[in-house]
């Protein structure tokens, strides 16, 4: 990311969150619109491992209504599957929640973050 506006405005921010096991990484990532900014997404971010349609993932994260969850991280050629943990044992293995991205709303049209559908977050007064 070359710049940070901080401030009003509406903008869609991209997070990431890393997930690792031993020396096994998998990522997840979404996007977060509104005009909340800073640790106000990233709060919200754990939120999002909650409604699977809205994340992409280079370990195949998948999302259970009981809030169990199973992916697979990897490293280089070798897998770890990772199957029906629970969120607190998700969490464990959290190293790190980010914005990696960040676009005023008129900039960039997002394909999960719009002012009509429940991922558009707004800032706190």
């Amino acid at each position: 990311m070359d710049k940070y506006k901080i401030g009003y405005g509406l903008g869609v921010h991209t997070c990431r969150i890393t997930l690792m096991k031993r020396e096994f990484v998998g990522h997840v990532t979404f996007e977060i619109g509104g005009n909340a900014r800073g640790t106000s997404i990233l709060n919200a971010a754990i939120d999002y491992l909650y409604d699977p349609c809205k994340l992409e993932s280079d370990c195949g994260f998948t999302y259970y209504e009981d809030d169990r969850y199973s992916f697979t991280l990897r490293n280089g050629e070798n897998i770890l599957p990772v199957d029906n943990i629970d969120f607190d044992d998700l969490c464990d293995m959290m190293v790190a929640v980010e914005i990696i991205d960040y676009k005023d709303e008129e900039k960039r049209e997002s394909k999960w973050a719009t002012p009509n559908n429940d991922r558009w977050i707004p800032h706190a007064e």
